[in-house]
């Protein structure tokens, strides 16, 4: 399962162990073109054999969607379209992001890492916290 914090400049990508134990943070993709973009995350789907995708929706203090969250359902409809093209047999799913990124960023600010430090890894942290708080809900949905 692969997780992903979608931004307009960045995405941010986690990925879980082979039995869906734990989640690890990835990598983050710096977003060029759509085309650079889709091969990216292509690559990464085949390389981590994933059969679940999960894009973080970023959802307003009022669980509704704003304009950030069009522009992910945007991308999340090029990436379908992108993987029925390619062939494979990928399920993305949309989970609530709310606040990922800012719980993200005060974790590595209590832990005094530089600014610096942190915009190259915010994202992907972001999109740790996204898959594991929808790995939770399905354990939740199983008890």
């Amino acid at each position: 399962m692969m997780g992903c914090d979608v931004g307009d400049k960045r995405i941010g990508i986690a990925v879980t162990d082979p039995f869906g134990w734990t989640v690890q943070p990835l990598r983050t993709i710096v977003r060029k073109n759509l085309a650079q973009t889709l091969g990216d995350l292509d690559r990464l789907l085949e390389e981590y054999t994933v059969a679940t995708l999960v894009l973080g929706l970023p959802l307003n203090s009022k669980g509704e969607e704003g304009p950030q969250a069009a522009k992910v359902r945007l991308f999340e409809r090029q990436l379908k379209n992108h993987i029925k093209k390619t062939g494979k047999s990928v399920t993305i799913a949309m989970w609530d992001e709310s606040f990922t990124t800012q719980e993200a960023a005060e974790e590595l600010i209590a832990a005094d890492v530089s600014r610096k430090k942190r915009r190259a890894v915010i994202d992907k942290l972001a999109a740790q916290r996204i898959l594991e708080s929808y790995l939770a809900s399905l354990k939740d949905m199983s008890s």
